[in-house]
């Protein structure tokens, strides 16, 4: 299967990717491709101890979940709000050819919240995710950088709760099962 993250790249949205490998890796072999180092030091076929691979070249796994906006069964468009503020709206993005929109960084109690998104984007019948900007992400993404790890203990509730419905859509399985994921990916 294989999964295209688009979007500006950022730490936002390679930390999303690398977070949905690591739990999606609990249920089946998967490579995060990207050819950018955001992360680690240097980059290159890095193997987890649990079929979790992350690599800027294609790597044979069973879930491939890429930057590469090219065929694919799932796509995702992911905006972080605090690295590439959107200033024409969906012009900026191809909102169209995404199924399933993830806003990173949502400020919920300023104007530039979840219903100024739906109107700018024009966001119809897409599925999609806010995960309002919290203090602990940004302090994970911190330590996971610093320790060069990838560690999903700390996140905000609300993230934790996005990624649990994203890999539930991306393996086609129900929340309770893919909360179960996510509990072993945290240990």
């Amino acid at each position: 299967m294989k999964v295209s993250v688009i979007g500006s790249s950022g730490r936002g949205k390679i930390m999303f990717m690398y977070y949905l490998g690591k739990i999606i890796s609990k249920y089946r072999e998967t490579v995060v491709i990207s050819d950018k180092s955001y992360f680690f030091d240097r980059l290159e076929t890095i193997d987890f101890e649990d079929g979790f691979t992350i690599s800027k070249e294609d790597v044979k796994r069973e879930i491939i979940i890429s930057e590469v906006d090219e065929e694919q069964d799932i796509k995702f468009l992911v905006i972080d709000l605090l690295a590439n503020f959107p200033i024409n709206g969906k012009d900026d993005f191809n909102v169209e050819s995404a199924e399933n929109i993830v806003f990173l960084n949502v400020l919920p109690y300023t104007a530039i919240n979840e219903k100024y998104l739906i109107n700018k984007f024009g966001i119809t019948d897409e599925t999609v995710y806010f995960i309002p900007l919290d203090e602990r992400n940004i302090a994970v993404n911190i330590e996971n950088s610093y320790n060069q790890k990838i560690s999903l203990k700390g996140i905000s509730g609300t993230y934790k709760k996005s990624l649990i419905q994203v890999v539930s859509q991306i393996l086609g399985i129900d929340r309770k099962e893919s909360a179960k994921l996510y509990k072993l990916a945290i240990k």
